[in-house]
């Protein structure tokens, strides 16, 4: 998160030509109006991560804690401030920002997808390549991942300890319900635990071989 926002506001700092401690909320304006008016305009939500990031490094600047607004008044005669508001930033007003033209996948396509990577790990294997194991290691991780409707963080701390039975479904034997560990977290927050059931039981099978 660190290296990603110290780049935009870089970005900002560049786009502006002018130093924090004189920057305006109509900077924003016009560095946003300059990211939508692009050949390939931006997302709201990277429109609303851009903003974030400005907002946290002027309440880092012009925090007093810091001791920045009193080395910038001594050395510039003027001071950082916040110049990000929900006036001229983009807010988080709807639970899902994604394109319309996007879709889940169906069914078949998703058959498509597991067994393409299967006829992967089948290849590989039988040509005594060493990447095979990787292969299934990825296999595995998408099962998984659709299965349980896990995020990718989610997925990538998984541990099999984190499987375990689900006595509404004993027909998924240890595979029932997996235990989240690292789930998202709320902004502040430390990562949330969660156990989530299985979501579509059709593939447990094929997880299991």
């Amino acid at each position: 998160m660190i290296e990603p926002r110290v780049r935009l506001v870089r970005r900002f700092q560049r786009f502006t030509n002018e130093y924090p401690w004189t920057w305006r909320p109509v900077d924003v304006e016009e560095f946003i109006s300059a990211r939508i008016s692009r050949e390939k305009p931006i997302a709201i939500s990277t429109i609303r991560s851009d903003g974030a990031a400005i907002r946290a490094f002027c309440d880092y600047a012009s925090d007093a804690r810091y001791q920045w607004v009193s080395v910038c008044q001594r050395l510039f005669g003027d001071v950082p401030a916040q110049i990000c508001f929900d006036w001229n930033t983009a807010a988080h007003v709807s639970d899902y920002e994604g394109r319309p033209g996007r879709r889940a996948l169906t069914r078949h396509e998703l058959q498509t997808l597991f067994d393409t990577i299967d006829d992967m790990v089948s290849r590989e294997y039988a040509a005594g390549s060493k990447s095979w194991l990787p292969i299934f290691r990825d296999a595995v991780a998408f099962k998984t991942a659709y299965a349980y409707g896990l995020r990718r963080r989610e997925v990538a701390k998984l541990d099999l300890a984190d499987f375990g039975s689900n006595p509404h479904a004993p027909e998924f034997g240890d595979l029932g319900v997996v235990y989240v560990r690292w789930g998202k977290a709320n902004r502040g927050g430390a990562p949330k635990k969660r156990s989530v059931l299985t979501v579509f039981p059709w593939i447990v099978p094929v997880l299991r071989e």
